[in-house]
């Protein structure tokens, strides 16, 4: 029997996590060089420790880098440029990347105990799962070479050859022990790590991935002069080759969990692996023009070929011009040189294409094959299944990316003033949307129709970036801001019922349909008297006090989604939208005698989020999910609750999961998540050069560092507006709206160290 009846109170997320964790970065960098033979060398180490606190967790990393490059002779110059990380890994299995560990953490009631009265861990605390169900450990080795070479076989003519290569392996080891929780008598009780494994379960797992891309690029340019024109032409040929080569073995039962491999084990085997492969194909062509440095024109065209497409999809012509005058190099403007230094109108209109599909060949059927998966049994054993390929369309090509940019460079005041503006408007046109509407006799789930390229999609933003440099005697200063903002409007899309589960033509992205919100029912009568007047009877039964008011919008009888269309969306309007606006960033900065100091603000001024998580919810999401945070403490209550009255709380009435009705999408709950954050402040010291090069040394600095220091936000306090999403389940905008706030804790990071030049 285990304790099952036993009571406590306990904040799981200050018993799971420390407040803080060591890290540590280093790193060297060594340049030098001749006019004939140059060379730099760059090392690092990275230890970052983990926040668990019954378990390790840890990421480290190191990564040295080279360059060298030698002048042959009078034509030709060659370089080799070199990269190597290595990323390791290691945490508890149940520490998962889709947020599992996070979302048991929400689905623990304050109620349940941390141990037994035996002193033993209890199933809902996972500590057992976290300290010995097994650890999962991934190393990353990342490999760059780079050679060049560069021919100038006559003045102005230069041809240049480029290859490189980066390699990345990945290698995962990933065991899950048995665990044991232990009855009322101390005696242990084997316990499956994972449900879906049952009790006493366990295996061990290896993967590997290696990929490759390959990339080749060789190309000729010839500037000609001709008194103040000049013109410069340029030819080449680009390719890029990527493949990627996994395998997957596991083996269920471990023996001993002290030796957690493939060959310790004795249970069910599960294999699988790929090989995939791509290849693309460039020619290009560039043609500059300057006039005495104040007229500029280029003039761009590629040709580009994909694998990923079929023969008669593959090729496409992508062309791009710009033109650029420099006003403050004309004679007009020489009195005004004084104030305005640079001044740049500029103009660019450029076409591009995107070959990413959600597979590298969407258009190839495939069977779907189970291995001895069969739901009988034949000859003492299931039998392997095969099921019809899904539907798949042979339409498919390029995304056509269209960018027409206008902008605008200045400085000022000898260039202590300096910035610059632009205006673009991006057209994406065959853009690849979900699959269009479809009657039902086909058979297929909508989520099953092939992707085609059905689309178009308009982007219209600007960004501003201005910047002051300037020193008031002794004391150096800057001051610089950028702010950006951007919408996205599609423009077509076959969606002729305007249903809202998809695109439709003219909608914003990022658009929250939802319902007003009236307010709380603060009694039970209040709610009748609305309810006389509006039928909520779609949305849910039982309405009383704690309960949501909706407004009825559309004025036709009961409060409901209507036909889930533009047209007709019943008492639902568009009530906010996820898109970021107005981002932000501030950089200040001020040296005196030795003295530094650095700070950078980031930010967002607008963003609406819904969420649906019951870390805004608790109770009312499911029974399960009610951890008990502080701020959830704040719903509604009647007079003489145990609790005490709150009758204007923010939360409506729970219901521990019994309903959806007061958690619909509305104006209400709708989430804030603009906010100001300094995202890092450095202070900093470098000592006098006369001290320092006693020693040897040419700069000594030493500095004190901290990232993420405050936040300035109206977002419900559960969250982080810059780290909002969760993930568990498939990635879609319903799992990340009932997941939000599930990620792992976001730090602030508090460093010293010292930067030394000789």
């Amino acid at each position: 029997e285990l304790h099952t009846r036993a009571n406590d109170n306990v904040n799981w997320l200050k018993t799971h996590y420390k407040n803080n964790a060591f890290s540590q970065d280093h790193s060297l960098n060594i340049s030098g060089g001749t006019d004939k033979l140059n060379y730099y060398v760059s090392g690092g180490f990275l230890n970052q420790g983990g926040n668990l606190r019954f378990s390790d967790d840890s990421f480290k990393r190191i990564n040295v880098a080279s360059k060298i490059g030698s002048q042959i002779n009078s034509m030709l110059k060659v370089g080799l440029n070199m990269r190597f990380i290595r990323e390791e890994l290691d945490r508890p299995t149940y520490l998962s990347d889709d947020g599992l560990f996070l979302h048991s953490i929400a689905r623990n009631w304050p109620t349940m105990p941390l141990k037994d009265n035996n002193g033993f861990y209890l199933r809902n605390a996972k500590i057992m799962n976290l300290q010995d169900g097994g650890r999962h450990n991934r190393t990353k080795d990342a490999i760059d070479l780079q050679g060049t070479a560069l021919f100038t076989p006559l003045k102005n003519w230069n041809i240049n050859a480029e290859i490189s290569h980066r390699l990345e392996n990945f290698v995962w080891q990933e065991n899950v022990a048995k665990i044991y929780l232990h009855d009322v008598k101390g005696n242990p009780i084997p316990e499956g790590f994972n449900d879906k494994l049952g009790p006493g379960s366990s295996y061990a797992k290896q993967q590997a991935q290696r990929t490759t891309l390959t990339t080749i690029n060789l190309f000729s340019d010839y500037t000609y002069q001709l008194a103040k024109h000049t013109f410069k032409v340029m030819a080449g040929f680009n390719s890029e080759v990527y493949k990627i080569n996994e395998f997957m073995a596991r083996r269920d039962d471990v023996i001993s969990d002290l030796v957690p491999a493939i060959d310790t084990a004795m249970g069910k085997d599960y294999t699988s692996g790929y090989l995939k492969d791509w290849a693309t194909a460039g020619f290009f062509g560039r043609l500059n023009y300057d006039y005495d440095s104040r007229y500029l024109l280029e003039a761009n065209i590629r040709y580009d070929g994909s694998s990923r497409f079929l023969r008669d999809k593959r090729w496409n012509v992508f062309p791009s011009f710009s033109a650029g005058w420099n006003v403050a190099r004309e004679e007009f403007w020489e009195p005004l040189t004084n104030i305005v230094n640079t001044l740049k109108p500029r103009i660019s209109w450029g076409k591009l294409g995107n070959q990413n599909t959600e597979s590298f060949y969407p258009f190839y059927p495939t069977q779907p094959l189970k291995l001895k998966e069969g739901g009988w049994i034949i000859d003492n054993t299931k039998p392997t299944t095969a099921t019809a390929p899904l539907m798949v369309s042979d339409l498919l090509t390029w995304e056509k990316v269209s960018s027409t940019n206008i902008g605008l460079d200045f400085g000022m005041f000898n260039n202590r003033l300096t910035g610059s503006f632009e205006y673009f408007i991006r057209k994406t046109d065959d853009m690849v949307g979900p699959p269009e509407e479809q009657s039902a006799i086909i058979g297929i789930k909508p989520g099953d129709l092939p992707r085609v390229n059905n689309a178009s999609l308009q982007t219209n933003g600007w960004e501003l970036i201005v910047n002051w440099n300037d020193r008031i005697g002794k004391v150096g200063y800057t001051v610089g801001f950028n702010i950006s903002d951007a919408t996205r409007k599609v423009t077509k899309y076959p969606n002729a019922s305007k249903s809202l589960s998809t695109y439709y033509e003219g909608q914003l992205l990022g658009e929250i349909w939802g319902y007003e919100t009236i307010g709380i029912a603060q009694t039970d009568e209040e709610m009748q008297a609305h309810l006389a007047n509006n039928d909520q009877s779609k949305l849910g039964s039982a309405w009383g006090a704690g309960d949501i008011m909706y407004k009825d919008l559309d004025g036709k009888p009961g409060i409901s989604s209507g036909d889930n269309t533009v047209d007709n969306p019943g008492d639902r309007k568009v009530i906010g939208n996820s898109t970021p606006r107005y981002q932000y960033g501030i950089n200040l900065g001020a040296d005196y005698k030795g003295f530094d100091f650095r700070c950078f603000f980031q930010g967002v001024m607008k963003r609406d989020v819904w969420v649906s998580s019951s870390y805004l919810w608790g109770a009312n999401v499911e029974m399960w999910s009610i951890m008990g945070l502080k701020a959830n403490e704040d719903f509604f209550r009647p007079e003489g609750d145990p609790m005490g009255a709150n009758t204007d709380g923010y939360l409506p009435k729970p219901y521990f999961a019994a309903g959806s009705k007061n958690i619909k999408p509305q104006s209400r709950y709708l989430q804030d998540a603009s906010y100001l954050r300094l995202k890092n402040i450095q202070i900093g010291y470098t000592l006098p050069t006369n001290l320092v090069s006693k020693i040897g040394l040419s700069k000594f600095r030493v500095y004190f560092s901290a990232d993420n220091v405050f936040t300035l936000t109206k977002m419900f306090e559960t969250f982080d507006p810059e780290a909002i999403n969760g993930n568990w389940g498939d990635d879609n905008e319903n799992t990340r709206a009932n997941n939000a706030g599930k990620i792992y804790p976001l730090t602030r990071t508090l460093s010293a160290g010292f930067n030394v030049t000789f």
